[in-house]
């Protein structure tokens, strides 16, 4: 996985001209990830290990949010799609995860008529983090990877809502 939570980008993909070996063809590397034929084919082994990476937990996620099979694998391949043909500005940002995730979550919430009890009570990445945390059982380290923040802010984040949750109760 990526590893930008202290600031810096150190994808272990590959980028273009940086040792990747181009792929037998792109039928092979691109015809079974979302948006995969409309990437340029030395982006294409980039993308399929991203997706790798990080479309499961999209996956989990996205169910948790949407309790609908079939609207969240569309919710997750739109969102790779996305993903896909903006892919080498994603690759060029400071933080690769930061924005598959702030696509992934824009694509979810656009499905949600009526908001949960946490985003009622929490911020959206106070939610997020609570759900990656408890509901999937993530490792702190895992949540901050898949979100591309800091370590500290998803500590930082899961202790308010700790206490957010705490008063609610309290107040009811």
């Amino acid at each position: 996985m990526v590893n930008c939570t202290e600031g810096t980008h150190q994808a272990p993909f590959h980028r273009p001209g940086e040792g990747s070996l181009a792929p037998a063809s792109h039928a092979a590397q691109c015809d079974g990830i979302p948006g995969g034929k409309e990437l340029p084919i030395e982006l294409c082994p980039d993308f399929t290990a991203f997706c790798s990476a990080y479309r499961l937990i999209y996956l989990r996620y996205s169910q948790v949010r949407l309790r609908c099979q079939d609207a969240t694998q569309l919710v997750v391949d739109g969102a790779l799609a996305e993903l896909a043909r903006n892919w080498q500005a994603a690759l060029s940002s400071p933080c690769l995860p930061a924005v598959a995730w702030e696509t992934l979550t824009g694509r979810v919430g656009a499905r949600i008529r009526k908001p949960d009890f946490l985003r009622l009570l929490l911020s959206e990445q106070q939610a997020d983090a609570v759900i990656l945390r408890h509901r999937l059982g993530l490792e702190l380290r895992d949540v901050a990877q898949i979100m591309g923040v800091p370590q500290p802010v998803i500590i930082g984040q899961l202790r308010w809502a700790r206490s957010a949750v705490q008063h609610a109760a309290i107040a009811r």
